[in-house]
């Protein structure tokens, strides 16, 4: 039965409609998933031929294990944001003659095929190869790659749970996931020492063959737990019973006290919280707030780009899509014209009230480096008045359709190649302005001359919202029939 379902996953595949409709996206993604497959490959293979000195030679094997243990951690967090660990295929094929055992058998072992699996181990056996043959590197081939595999398919499964159970038991699932980035922000503060733990636990694994099983059992348990968990939960949380992430909701009058915009901010809301995709891109938002922890730095430039990511987080991932979130009654908005600049002005707003409560939020970062007491008000004005407007231009000239109940993971529906060219000018303007004041010696005219890009736009923002009503309303029919497709 299981090669019943790949097959009819193979012609949904080549049947979509989406698949030649984003063929430039697909391209990109692909392009991409090769480029960073030969980094991956090239880097494992050069790893033993870091080691040149005979006492870190014979240390290596542990080094780079406990590196690479510490690495799965991060990845860990990685794939609970963005691998796809929806279940589409039951609301697919519960109606034919497939056994439901059978679809969530073919659901576990798909996700071992995850680009997030496949790179690691392009990397594994490329680092294998080389150190097999690199002479005075001891590495004990079967029972190394037994361990590295067994790991990495341990934090796939773990992955799987820890997503699932934010859905149903959120606050357990939060609490293992607080605890984890508590130990990793420790570590790289300098308060526990995590190496040392994760070369002994893989010196451990790799000692002997009986001893690299051990991942593998783990990895057994971890499909049997979700295997099981599929079998109590999928049918409730993919057929359309509302699930404890479903219940967050919006309370009536939050905003509708300010008019009509007010209103359609609230409607806006409530499609948020009520779809997977922009539940999932909540979370992310979520995680930009610890960003400025995890990447430690003091370069100025590098600096007021995280400041730009963390405090425009929501523009950055609500925004890309913004028209794409309302494909499905995009008819229903054609008919009512004239509440167009309402709808642009709802949805700008609601902009602007993510990004000051992110603002106020991580402003007190300033207490962990006093650079970011002025860096972040700037990098809100620059988003408040210059990287919404790119998007919501974006938006006016070229919108795609997306299913907002699908999962955000790995999910490229309404995704275009001019999505990721924005992203250029939103991060090299700031940068090429900063550069110029390092440049002549007046950092702080730099970062002002940001700011004030930000501020003008802010200041003018109702012309520019006139701007990008005025860009839609000429491409709105070219715009509504990409969302009937």
């Amino acid at each position: 039965m299981i090669s019943q379902i790949v097959s009819l996953s193979w012609k949904s595949f080549k049947r979509s409609p989406a698949f030649a409709q984003n063929l430039g996206t697909t391209i990109i993604m692909g392009l991409f998933g090769l480029y960073f497959g030969i980094i991956f490959i090239a880097v494992g293979a050069g790893i033993p031929f870091a080691f040149d000195e005979t006492d870190q030679q014979a240390a290596g094997p542990t080094i780079v294990g406990g590196y690479y243990l510490y690495g799965l951690l991060y990845l860990l967090f990685i794939r609970i944001i963005f691998q796809n660990f929806s279940f589409p295929l039951f609301r697919q094929y519960a109606l034919q003659r497939i056994k439901k055992s059978s679809i969530y058998h073919f659901v576990l072992f798909r996700s071992l095929w995850n680009w997030m699996n496949l790179i690691p181990l392009l990397a594994i056996v490329a680092y294998l190869i080389s150190a097999a043959y690199k002479e005075g590197y001891n590495v004990n081939v079967l029972s190394t790659s037994l361990a590295m595999i067994g790991v990495l398919y341990l934090s796939n499964y773990m992955a799987f749970l820890l997503d699932k159970y934010l859905s149903f038991n959120k606050i357990m699932a939060g609490g293992i996931l607080a605890i984890l980035l508590g130990i990793t922000f420790l570590d790289v503060k300098g308060y526990i020492a995590l190496m040392p733990i994760f070369q002994g636990v893989y010196d451990f694994l790799v000692t002997s063959i009986i001893y690299a099983f051990i991942p593998w059992v783990l990895v057994g348990i971890a499909y049997y737990f979700s295997f099981l968990f599929l079998t109590n939960s999928a049918y409730f949380e993919d057929q359309g019973v509302v699930s404890d992430a479903s219940l967050l909701g919006v309370r009536k009058g939050l905003f509708s006290r300010f008019g009509k915009v007010g209103s359609l901010m609230e409607l806006e809301m409530k499609l948020i919280m009520r779809n997977k995709r922009s539940r999932t891109q909540m979370l992310i938002l979520l995680m930009c707030l610890v960003y400025p922890l995890l990447l430690s730095s003091d370069s100025l430039p590098m600096l007021l780009f995280i400041a730009i990511f963390t405090t425009g987080g929501f523009a950055l991932t609500y925004g890309q899509l913004l028209l794409s979130w309302n494909s499905d009654h995009f008819d229903l908005l054609l008919t009512r014209m004239g509440s167009i600049r309402d709808i642009f002005k709802a949805k700008y707003y609601l902009q602007v009230m993510s990004i000051l409560l992110n603002t106020c939020l991580m402003v007190w970062y300033g207490f962990y480096k006093v650079e970011y007491f002025y860096l972040i008000p700037i990098a809100a004005l620059f988003n408040l008045g210059v990287v919404t407007f790119m998007y919501m231009f974006l938006a006016s000239y070229n919108s795609k359709k997306i299913d907002a109940n699908k999962g955000a993971a790995m999910n490229y529906e309404g995704m275009s190649i001019a999505l990721f060219l924005i992203m250029i000018p939103i991060f090299i303007i700031p940068a090429v302005l900063i550069l110029l004041g390092i440049y002549f010696d007046m950092e702080m005219f730099g970062l002002l001359a940001i700011g004030v890009v930000g501020l003008l736009g802010l200041i003018f923002h109702n012309q520019l919202i006139d701007a990008c009503v005025n860009l839609f309303k000429k491409n709105r029919y070219k715009i509504g029939a990409a969302f009937r497709k």
